[in-house]
């Protein structure tokens, strides 16, 4: 974000990082399906396309450390399925990456 006469404004590769974030926790905590789906949504909803670059930015973030970090924040309140959550992240990742067509 960047402040400008003490008013914020987000960069146009903000958003796609943010999204890109929210797109991969739901991605190694529930579903491929459903980070896509919030994918669609905000940009249809936004009316803007999300930059594919930032997107997968923010989703190539996901390395070894990611399921026990992840597994720490949800601090036990949902079950988390820590084996599972790389392979879903990878379906993310190539999904994103057909968009390149």
């Amino acid at each position: 974000m960047s402040w400008r006469r003490r008013r914020q404004r987000t960069l146009p590769s903000s958003r796609a990082i943010d999204v890109g974030h929210c797109r991969r926790y739901l991605a190694a905590l529930y579903s491929p399906e459903w980070s896509e789906q919030l994918r669609s949504l905000y940009e249809s909803i936004a009316g803007v396309t999300l930059d594919l670059w930032w997107d997968l930015y923010a989703l190539l973030h996901h390395d070894h450390s990611q399921p026990k970090w992840i597994q720490g924040q949800v601090a036990g309140r949902r079950p988390v399925d820590v084996p599972g959550m790389t392979s879903r992240v990878e379906i993310a990742i190539e999904t994103a990456l057909r968009r390149l067509g």
